[in-house]
């Protein structure tokens, strides 16, 4: 008894070894430019085993990635019929459809989909495809955010996600307000207002800063660029300018930097920035370092600044805890370094600085899908070449509604 059954586990194995020999090799043929070989491999399979789900899926993959989509549409539906719950049969069918321009069919398939394995990262985030392209952006953003619930690391969830925000087509209206606070000695205040919009191009902010400090004050124009350059690709781009500047702001600004993701919640970013005030230029470099980690992102940064004497540093490490939709977060974060621009709260800078530390907690949060509040404290200490080691508490306030 016991070897009849390790003569049919053996029989078994054996074929299931045989499949999967075809069908890598099939795969192989094809990604290698040759696709009549690979059809032929699989038709003669197929003929002996028709019935075989995962042997005429491949085939009708490779019908697909050929151009031979009608083809493809009829194999896949054969197995859809037989094997329902197969995901990746019914991915298959969605993207068919999809490229053949049957978007209310490619609706209809994920959402059926959907219905039998509501659970599936992969038919979420096919179907949030779908309902993008059909212009069904808030049920995609919904779509992406169970997805995120699910697993907040879902790097092709988080990026569709970020998309479909900078695509938005409504405004956003804010406005903010900055203090900081040294022992001693008046408060530096600015408040600023600005209007965002969404585009295909991506998402553009316009800022109205202005600032007081020490009797003076000044203002500060800005537009900020947020382009999707690909999947998984997005960019952040900053001008700006101050009329008549004091040196409270700098009288020009400019930055890029570009931010990638690695995969498997990593993700990194490079950017350059110069300001130009009434008597000097700075040029300073970022990059950047994190993961997200179920409802968790953590990132290093560091803040490059090139002098005569070398490169000073500021570095910040921060950790946030994300809720559901995605935006909605609290969090912490500690900077320190002996760079001339650190990591603050306002727009206003000082090159007197020698050294600065701040430890900081942060929220935000989003309330009747409409109204959004940000919020910042941060306590530490500052060292000026003109007025020696000073202690600081900062705070940033910021309410945006969406409409």
């Amino acid at each position: 008894m016991i070897r009849r059954i390790l003569l049919v586990a053996g029989f078994c194995l054996t074929a299931a070894l045989g499949l999967c020999d075809v069908l890598a090799e099939a795969r192989t043929l094809a990604r290698s430019g040759k696709a009549a070989e690979a059809f032929t491999l699989l038709e003669g399979h197929l003929e002996e085993y028709p019935d075989d789900p995962d042997a005429r899926l491949v085939y009708a993959l490779i019908l697909s990635w050929n151009g031979r989509l009608a083809q493809s549409r009829v194999e896949l539906e054969r197995v859809l019929r037989t094997h329902p719950d197969y995901t990746d049969v019914s991915l298959a069918l969605i993207n068919v459809e999809t490229w053949t321009g049957n978007l209310d069919r490619a609706d209809h398939l994920s959402f059926q989909a959907l219905a039998r394995q509501p659970d599936s990262q992969a038919l979420l985030v096919s179907r949030a495809k779908v309902l993008r392209k059909l212009g069904r952006r808030e049920e995609a953003a919904k779509t992406l955010d169970l997805a995120l619930r699910t697993d907040p690391k879902n790097d092709e969830a988080r990026d569709l996600r970020r998309m479909i925000r900078q695509e938005d087509p409504g405004w956003r209206t804010g406005i903010t307000y900055n203090m900081i606070r040294y022992r001693g000695q008046s408060t530096w205040n600015e408040q600023s207002v600005s209007m965002r919009r969404g585009t295909y191009a991506g998402s553009f902010l316009f800022r109205a800063s202005r600032a007081y400090r020490f009797g003076e004050s000044a203002n500060m124009f800005e537009s900020e660029w947020y382009p999707v350059l690909r999947n998984g690709t997005y960019a952040y781009v900053n001008g700006g300018f101050s009329p008549g500047s004091t040196g409270l702001y700098p009288r020009y600004r400019g930055a890029v930097e570009l931010f990638q993701s690695f995969g498997k919640g990593f993700e990194g970013s490079a950017g350059i920035n110069h300001l130009s005030f009434p008597a000097t230029g700075l040029t300073y470099f970022t990059g950047s370092f994190g993961r997200y980690y179920r409802g968790w992102f953590g990132s290093l940064r560091l803040y490059l600044t090139p002098e005569n004497g070398g490169v000073t540093r500021t570095m910040q490490v921060q950790a946030r805890r994300y809720f559901g939709d995605g935006q909605s977060y609290v969090g912490c974060r500690y900077s320190f370094g002996s760079g001339v621009v650190a990591a603050g709260i306002a727009n206003v800078f000082d090159t007197n600085t020698l050294r600065t530390t701040v430890t900081g907690c942060e929220s935000n949060w989003q309330t009747h899908d409409r109204l959004f509040f940000n919020f910042f404290y941060g306590m530490g200490s500052e060292d000026f070449q003109t007025f020696g080691t000073q202690r600081r508490n900062m705070l940033s306030l910021s309410m945006f509604l969406k409409y």
